[in-house]
């Protein structure tokens, strides 16, 4: 069986983020993981795993704002195979403006951490039971 390292990726809708937003990043984070020499496809597909992605911000405070994405790496049947998280607190309205580099920094720390997950993903915990 092939390596996690090895299969296609899709990257999913991230949830959380406006339309603008959400395309930013997810466009960001396939260049990144492209840049990984990762596969990524455009479409699930039955081999493909899926990276799923969730933004949070808080309201501010004292002029911060904490931010939290959490990603995960999903079996094509949508079991989890691993996940990790990016947090921070940003200056308040650093989110409120188009994203642009703030997108392609986000997507570097991403695809370092997604890239770890599936290198150390074995065969069979890619081949685990459907509806574990």
């Amino acid at each position: 069986m092939a390596l996690a390292i090895d299969r296609p990726i899709h990257v999913r809708k991230i949830v959380g983020l406006s339309q603008r937003d959400e395309a930013t990043l997810r466009r960001s984070l396939e260049f990144q993981l492209r840049q990984s020499k990762l596969k990524v496809a455009d479409d699930p597909t039955d081999e493909a795993l899926v990276v799923a992605g969730a933004f949070k911000l808080s309201p501010p405070v004292q002029g911060g704002q904490k931010v939290e994405l959490r990603w995960a790496v999903l079996r094509p049947d949508g079991g989890e195979l691993g996940t990790m998280s990016q947090a921070n607190t940003v200056e308040a309205g650093t989110f409120d403006k188009p994203w642009g580099e703030l997108a392609a920094i986000i997507a570097q720390g991403a695809a370092a951490g997604l890239t770890e997950i599936l290198t150390r993903l074995t065969p069979d915990k890619l081949a685990e039971n459907r509806g574990r």
